[in-house]
């Protein structure tokens, strides 16, 4: 969600590009009005618009006459002139908006998403589909667009992990299969985040008989946007400013091997002279609830193991700025977003190593497998024991450079 939250913020306001932000509803491409894409990628949710000129029992009816008359209008528009006449309703249907309810749509007050009019692509246009295709892009439609109408397809994979690891995700690689396969037969390009995945996306081609799309690798940016604040976190903050800490993120989930860390952290707190804590960040996943409850009935819950499910942008850069040691001790990733996150900050890192973390590792995050449980034992004695740490020098991506590579590619295709 950070990745189509921060690509799209970008393209969007890019006045070199000509964009319609759509999305797939009664098995149609529907256009947005780009404000409202905008608030949607860059605000949080926001309360229904005042009242205007005349009540919802007007309106309504209203609304839904001018949405008729517009899905008519295009059907008789002549095709080569249909993408002008949809920009100029959109527009209308945002001054209608504004006419009735009497705002407009500023930040904080905007009314619900209103996906009215219909999409009809040709050959000139490119769908680029960035988030999570295998729950919101309607595959089917997808491909009579593709064949009948000759839009191009852009799409962004992340891992195959459901397709490598399916044991864990509670439904297998059932509901994605057919999704990667799909990728492989309508995408005129993929990117992919690591050279890792590309491997893992060509072998998956190969083993299913598919001929594989062009593909590029495209790093993720690494920066947080928003100014560190740790007010969210009340008492727990005045501790970890007093005691060292390591931090883990994502998601509660078995992947991530959080088992592993909790187990650890119990042989680590034996010893009186260990004196670092633990912060997971990270909302609840899945195939992990075995793992919760020793977390939950943990000795060490709240006083030397912390588990933070909600947490801000604001939030999450000040554990990143004050943690001791950031820890990723995952199974198998696509990249490893928040071990760059980490590192752009100046933290040390000890990482798994699997998948592609040691791609995100940038060649200077410390790398023990765990399978080793020893090795990591050792390295975090020895990681709390160090009086101080130093800003590591490491360039990474930041979301101009990944967008500016999208872009490029975009256009190329």
């Amino acid at each position: 969600m950070r990745t189509e939250r921060e690509l799209a913020s970008r393209l969007l306001r890019d006045p070199g590009l000509n964009v319609i932000p759509v999305i797939f509803r009664k098995g149609s491409l529907r256009a947005l009005d780009l404000d409202e894409a905008l608030r949607l990628v860059e605000q949080p949710a926001a309360p229904a618009a005042a009242k205007g000129l005349w009540p919802d029992v007007w309106a309504r009816p209203l609304a839904k006459a001018a949405t008729l008359a517009a899905k008519g209008l295009l059907r008789l528009a002549p095709e080569r002139s249909r993408r002008e006449l949809l920009q100029s309703l959109i527009h209308a249907k945002n001054a209608g908006y504004n006419l009735v309810y009497g705002v407009a749509k500023v930040k904080g007050n905007a009314g619900p998403v209103d996906p009215g009019l219909i999409v009809h692509p040709g050959e000139d246009d490119l769908l680029f589909h960035c988030g999570l295709g295998w729950d919101l892009v309607d595959l089917g439609q997808l491909i009579r667009l593709h064949m009948r109408a000759g839009l191009k397809v852009v799409s962004v994979i992340y891992d195959l992990i459901p397709i490598l690891h399916p044991n864990f995700f509670p439904t297998g690689d059932g509901p994605y299969l057919n999704y990667f396969l799909h990728i492989a037969d309508i995408s005129d390009h993929v990117i992919c985040i690591s050279e890792c995945t590309r491997r893992d996306f060509d072998a998956f081609c190969a083993d299913y008989g598919r001929q594989p799309p062009p593909t590029s690798v495209v790093h993720l940016g690494a920066e947080l946007s928003s100014v560190a604040d740790p007010s969210e976190f009340r008492g727990l903050a005045a501790r970890l400013r007093k005691s060292r800490f390591a931090l883990s993120v994502g998601t509660f989930e078995i992947r991530k091997n959080y088992g592993f860390l909790i187990d650890l952290w119990h042989e680590l707190a034996k010893d009186p002279a260990f004196y670092m804590d633990l912060v997971i960040v990270g909302a609840r996943g899945w195939c992990a609830d075995d793992i919760i409850a020793r977390l939950w009935n943990s000795p060490l819950r709240g006083k030397r193991i912390f588990w933070l499910e909600n947490v801000s942008d604001p939030g999450l850069a000040w554990l990143y700025d004050n943690c001791h040691v950031f820890l990723f001790p995952s199974h198998y990733e696509g990249w490893g977003l928040p071990i760059v996150e980490a590192l752009s900050r100046g933290r040390k890192a000890i990482i798994s190593g699997r998948g592609a973390t040691a791609e995100a590792g940038f060649g200077v995050a410390t790398i023990i497998d765990p399978s080793d449980r020893g090795a990591w034992y050792r390295a975090l004695r020895e990681m709390a024991e160090q009086s101080s740490y130093s800003s590591i020098p490491v360039s990474v991506p930041s979301w101009e450079d990944t967008t500016a590579c999208v872009k490029k590619l975009l256009l190329g295709i």
